[in-house]
């Protein structure tokens, strides 16, 4: 058999390939190449505690709380990242009901906790909206702008409607959650 030309010699030379080595079914392989990406969320919504809250007790120690002389709010900042404009996450708090810890001898249902949140957020033009105030009951929340940071204080105070508290330490948690 004579070739005359490139294609010719291309097209033998396919054949016997084929012929020396004969792909069937019964020695065909397959094998798949897994690809994986993690493509992160570029929205992201980060709570830095900044203070530490001090509850401070009134005359009578009826009252502690973090708005009474001695006492402290717990501060927070809040960031806030994301493409694009407009409100994407959404600032709320909540508090157990009760003190997390108490000294033995008080009964936790002679105490009546409340708890709230103050916040000032600045966007990144500069402009400032607040300070506004929520209850920490879990249900109210503020909508936060992307591309922001805010200042948060948290009150917490705690009624003994019986008479003063017994002495001792005393601990209170709020939890700030941001969605």
């Amino acid at each position: 058999m004579r070739f005359h030309s490139g294609k010719v010699l291309a097209g033998a030379a396919l054949i016997a390939f084929q012929t020396v080595n004969p792909v069937t079914q019964t020695t065909a392989q397959q094998a798949g190449t897994p690809f994986f990406a993690v493509v992160e969320d570029p929205r992201f919504c980060e709570i830095l505690l900044t203070g530490q809250g001090t509850l401070g007790t009134n005359v009578g120690n009826t009252i502690l709380a973090s708005t009474q002389p001695g006492g402290q709010p717990g501060e927070a900042e809040v960031r806030v990242s994301g493409p694009g404009t407009g409100p994407v996450f959404r600032l709320s708090a909540f508090h157990p009901g009760g003190f997390t810890s108490a000294p033995t001898g008080l009964n936790p249902a002679d105490v009546t906790t409340t708890a709230q949140f103050v916040i000032t957020t600045t966007r990144l033009n500069g402009t400032v909206r607040g300070p506004r105030t929520r209850n920490a009951n879990g249900t109210a929340s503020i909508r936060l702008p992307r591309g922001s940071t805010s200042q948060v204080e948290v009150d917490y105070e705690a009624v003994n409607n019986v008479g003063p508290f017994p002495g001792g330490n005393y601990t209170g948690q709020v939890t700030l959650l941001c969605e």
